[in-house]
């Protein structure tokens, strides 16, 4: 795992640290939509942040709505 950031299918996520919580959160980066995970390790955030990637692209699916896609980087 990357010390600044997670990727999943082609999304990258943040990483933050709660002291208050005792817990590490995120969310997806370079999307329109709201798409949060926590855990209280890495490995558990990491497989949060999979489990929300997955899940928003399954719910996208079954409602029939096109999920965002992460900004590529570069413009035309």
């Amino acid at each position: 795992m990357s010390d600044k950031v997670l990727t999943h299918k082609g999304y990258v996520s943040s990483i933050e640290t709660s002291l208050d919580d005792d817990c590490l959160y995120g969310q997806v980066l370079y999307i329109n939509d709201l798409v949060n995970y926590e855990g209280h390790t890495p490995s558990e955030l990491k497989a949060a942040f999979v489990e929300a990637v997955d899940f928003y692209l399954r719910k996208c699916e079954e409602t029939g709505l096109n999920p965002d896609k992460p900004f590529s980087g570069s413009f035309n």
